[in-house]
């Protein structure tokens, strides 16, 4: 029961739930089998989705989630370098929906669970387990049995699984803007004899029912978005001058409507670090001091 029926369980209890709201980005609700012979089901997904350039924001793996050795029980998330942010997420919405205690561990070496053909096709995606290492005495056994659920902590687990669904999802919502599409972004470089200039050229899709857009950067992937525009942009493009050439940046955009309501996020769209320009500025710089040869 609790390997694996619980993670299917809330599986099924997020598809009726997230099925009542229309939503901004597509939810696949998905359970795998063979992964106890060697993650055939999950690995053949992963494998398929990469070769048809699928966008995969995210994965939840749900896996063994609703027996508790001691209350207060906490779930731990368990991520790779890459997936760092999700597991960020995850613990923020078992805070807020749970509520849940939730430990994040990176371990790129813990590949036993269908996260795991995600990390190798490139994308994020975390396993969300009761405890590492085990401590189900039932696991594997005829005695794993419903009656062996802690159904606090199983609802717990499942609300914060939800939570954070809808958040990456994103419902839409009666009488905001639409959500805007065609984000693009592009490094602009205006380099003089000892120093450059980097700006970040934004842009997307107009749309009618936009009086203006706000465009928000992080330099984590989904976390932490900062507005870097002072009041809402007209028009379909913003200039952010306020950048490094060595730095990674990612970027959102909203709609903000006549009302002031504003959308939720766009797509997010990536700037990657111009080292060649950012390095040859450095010699040139330690050369005009001297140092360099």
């Amino acid at each position: 029961a609790d390997d694996n029926a619980s993670g299917t369980a809330a599986v099924l209890e997020a598809a009726r739930i997230l099925a009542l709201y229309p939503i901004d980005f597509t939810i696949r609700f998905i359970a795998f089998s063979a992964e106890e012979w060697g993650l055939y089901g999950s690995r053949a997904y992963a494998t398929a989705a990469g070769l048809a350039g699928e966008r995969i924001v995210g994965v939840i793996n749900l896996d063994m989630i609703a027996y508790a050795d001691a209350m207060p029980e906490d779930l731990q998330v368990i991520v790779n370098s890459a997936s760092g942010w999700l597991a960020d997420r995850f613990l923020d919405a078992a805070s807020s929906y749970g509520p849940l205690g939730a430990t994040k561990t990176v371990d790129a070496s813990f590949v036993y669970s269908d996260h795991a053909p995600f990390w190798d096709g490139g994308y994020p995606a975390l396993l969300a387990i009761e405890d590492n290492p085990l401590s189900n005495p039932y696991y594997h056994k005829t005695t794993d049995t419903l009656d062996k659920f802690n159904l606090d902590f199983f609802t717990s687990a499942t609300r914060a699984s939800v939570g954070l669904l809808a958040e990456l999802a994103q419902p839409l919502r009666e009488g905001f803007p639409e959500t805007p599409v065609g984000l693009a972004v592009a490094p602009v470089v205006y380099s003089v004899l000892f120093s450059a200039l980097k700006a970040v050229r934004v842009t997307w899709s107009a749309q009618a029912d936009a009086a203006g857009y706000n465009v928000y950067r992080t330099n984590f992937s989904h976390l932490d978005y900062v507005k870097v525009n002072d009041s809402p942009v007209v028009g379909t493009m913003y200039s952010d001058a306020d950048v490094r050439m060595d730095l990674l940046y990612y970027y959102v955009v909203t709609a903000v409507g006549a009302t002031g309501l504003e959308s939720n996020r766009s797509r997010e769209a990536v700037v990657v670090p111009d080292i060649s320009t950012a390095s040859a500025m450095r010699t040139l710089s330690l050369r005009a001091l001297g140092v360099g040869r």
